[in-house]
């Protein structure tokens, strides 16, 4: 309704308008009904058009800030390889030609006589005797030596040959005989072993064993004298009893009477009582005793002994060969 009121109104201010524009009047031409609709609607929109709000204008949305970009601080490595300072040592001389390592090597040493740093008397023949332990895997025999190598030289042997077959694991006695010198002292001397082949060996590694003992012209011995000894070498069945052989030496006893206490074993067990015999001078005696070898003893080498029980501290072992066919 107040629409249709508002398109009279536009119509009757026209109407007006037209009519003040005209000095003389005219009679007016009636208008149709499709005509004033025509009229009507382009009033409208032209009305419309201007009535109409002006269209929004898009605000431009802020501009993303951009994106700080974070930055990563590398530490910077110091690759500079230092310089190794090694100490300079002397070079320590080995054989040049070796057993093929692990076949031949001694596993550890024994002192049967002598013990390290013992005073002997000056100008005294004495037997140095070592047990030797297998500790390679080969088999020793009469093919290998024991040798002396370096340190001081005494009067005495200088190679012996073994005098057993010793499997790997085993162990022989090795006695060498030496004389003291005149001069006080200590003395030292190395020793090796040597295989069929005539290479050295020694401990794992290379080293070798030695006798150190001390010289003084009044010096003795732990038990006062030097005493030596030895074992022949002889036959026997399994079962059966033997008489077996030896000699015992001895010096620096003035004129004391000494009593001796001896035994004999077979692979360092005992196989005949133990007996005695008195030295009243420095001298060498003949001994022998009745010996019992075991059943459990296998054919082949084994190893006599001639063992001194007293006085103690002499303790002197010397070897001979039992043989079991």
């Amino acid at each position: 309704m107040k629409k249709l009121m508002t398109v009279t109104s536009v119509l009757i201010i026209f109407s007006a308008l037209m009519s003040a524009c005209n000095l003389k009047p005219t009679t007016p031409t009636p208008l149709g009904p499709d005509q004033i609709s025509t009229i009507a609607k382009a009033t409208v929109d032209a009305l419309t058009t201007q009535m109409a709000p002006p269209p929004a204008t898009a605000t431009p949305l802020p501009t993303e800030a951009p994106t700080a970009t974070a930055t990563l601080l590398v530490p910077t490595l110091d690759l500079t390889v230092p310089t190794l300072s090694l100490s300079t040592s002397t070079p320590i001389p080995l054989p040049t030609s070796l057993s093929v390592a692990g076949c031949n090597q001694i596993s550890k040493i024994e002192d049967i006589t002598i013990p390290d740093n013992s005073l002997v008397k000056a100008k005294t023949t004495f037997v140095k005797t070592w047990r030797i332990y297998n500790g390679g895997t080969c088999t020793w025999n009469s093919a290998y030596n024991a040798n002396f190598v370096s340190g001081d030289t005494l009067a005495g042997d200088v190679s012996i040959n073994l005098k057993e077959v010793v499997p790997p694991g085993g162990s022989t006695l090795v006695s060498v005989n030496l004389t003291a010198p005149a001069e006080d002292g200590t003395y030292k001397q190395y020793w090796n072993l040597t295989d069929a082949e005539n290479k050295p060996f020694g401990f794992s590694g290379g080293g070798l064993y030695y006798v150190v003992f001390k010289v003084g012209t009044t010096a003795t011995t732990t038990s006062g004298y030097v005493i030596s000894t030895s074992a022949s070498d002889t036959n026997g069945s399994r079962g059966t009893v033997i008489t077996v052989d030896g000699n015992i030496d001895i010096s620096g006893i003035g004129t004391t009477k000494v009593v001796v206490k001896y035994l004999f074993r077979i692979d360092g067990t005992k196989c005949s009582p133990a007996t005695t015999i008195a030295f009243t001078a420095d001298g060498s005696q003949a001994v022998s005793a009745q010996c019992t070898i075991a059943n459990s003893l296998s054919d082949g080498n084994h190893t006599l002994e001639l063992y001194i029980s007293e006085p103690h501290g002499a303790n002197n072992v010397s070897y001979g060969t039992l043989a079991i066919p």
